[in-house]
């Protein structure tokens, strides 16, 4: 189930007993100190990245770290920060 696609989520919802479904998109922004910050971010938080650092061997591990690294450098303002800026979607209904 992909939980950004706002169709399939409806169905399963309604298929699950909720009525009276909305669907708000918001914005939500991350802001962190550094690129590395960042990095370990995402290595805390998204399970299927730290999963596949885990299969690699340190060097490699390294290797992706410092692209992550990297590539978030490409997300920093003014001050240094890095700031993405992110879209959740909320669902609600009644049962």
């Amino acid at each position: 189930l992909r939980l950004a696609d706002e169709t399939m989520m409806r169905g399963a919802l309604a298929a699950a007993g909720f009525k009276d479904l909305t669907v708000e998109r918001i914005a939500v922004t991350f802001e962190f100190d550094s690129a590395a910050d960042f990095a370990q971010f995402r290595v805390d938080v998204a399970a299927p990245f730290r999963v596949l650092l885990d299969s690699q061997p340190a060097a490699t591990r390294a290797r992706i770290i410092e692209a992550v690294i990297e590539g978030a450098g490409t997300y920093a303002v003014a001050n240094g920060r890095i700031r993405t800026v992110n879209e959740t979607i909320c669902y609600a209904g009644t049962r």
